[in-house]
């Protein structure tokens, strides 16, 4: 009896085995696939942290001038975006207000070449809120340079998957 039952029991183990392994596979490749999107996103946040600066310059450039600046050059931050286009590998520039980010080579694949833009509206108030990625401007916001007549920034689509952007960009 103990001789037909052992090849049962045996193959039985086996199976139990196997189904623990691919458990524990899975299990891996999910947990891999989180730790990377989170990589990835606080790469994303620590460039938007990079360009705090760069924010700041606009809307007191904007704020004396009356008008978005052109470019980096004009509202002289070629130095800053210099500093913040290296702590994410690649380039960096101002379009009529609107800061455009791409990815270089030095940061992750799934980001390499990727366009990522922080775009300056304004309030009947004349505050300036800054919209990230594909977000919808909320109500009452216009474009920056609205209210004085002049150029105003204008938005442009993110090429970052959704799942890479922080909360405030989606």
């Amino acid at each position: 009896m103990d001789q037909t039952d052992s090849p049962a029991k045996s193959s039985v183990a086996f199976v139990e085995i196997v189904l623990a392994v691919l458990m524990t596979a899975v299990v891996v490749a999910v947990g891999v696939s989180a730790y990377r999107t989170f990589s990835i996103r606080s790469e994303v946040d620590d460039t938007l942290s990079a360009t705090s600066a760069l924010r700041t310059a606009i809307a007191e450039f904007y704020t004396h001038e009356r008008r978005t600046p052109a470019d980096e050059h004009e509202a002289s931050l070629s130095a800053a975006v210099t500093s913040a286009a290296r702590r994410f590998h690649g380039s960096l520039r101002i379009v009529a207000g609107r800061i455009d980010l791409v990815y270089g080579a030095g940061a992750d694949r799934a980001l390499v070449g990727r366009l990522l833009s922080l775009t300056p509206y304004e309030t009947a108030a004349l505050e300036i809120f800054w919209i990230c990625g594909n977000r919808i401007p909320g109500p009452g916001l216009e474009p920056l340079g609205f209210s004085a007549g002049g150029p105003r920034a204008e938005q442009r689509a993110t090429t970052i998957e959704a799942r890479y952007l922080p909360a405030e960009c989606r």
